[in-house]
């Protein structure tokens, strides 16, 4: 979601500086055009030749935000 994309994306940086792992709560668009609410939590592994990959997992968390 445009107005959730700074932030996802400054954490997800920091996570590649500083070797740890996030979570985050924010919105996404479907490409149906739906947006949703997910929680996000990713691990920044780095491979053998040192190349940083992400390990991810997103849950939809609209209901329980909606709830809030």
């Amino acid at each position: 979601h445009p107005d959730d994309y700074k932030n996802v994306m400054d954490k997800l940086r920091r996570t590649k500086e500083l070797g740890y792992k996030i979570n985050s709560v924010h919105r996404i668009r479907k490409k149906n055009g739906e947006v949703i609410w997910v929680n996000l939590t990713a691990v920044l592994y780095k491979i053998e030749d040192g190349a940083p990959i992400y390990r991810a997992v997103e849950v939809d968390v609209t209901e329980s935000k909606n709830n809030e």
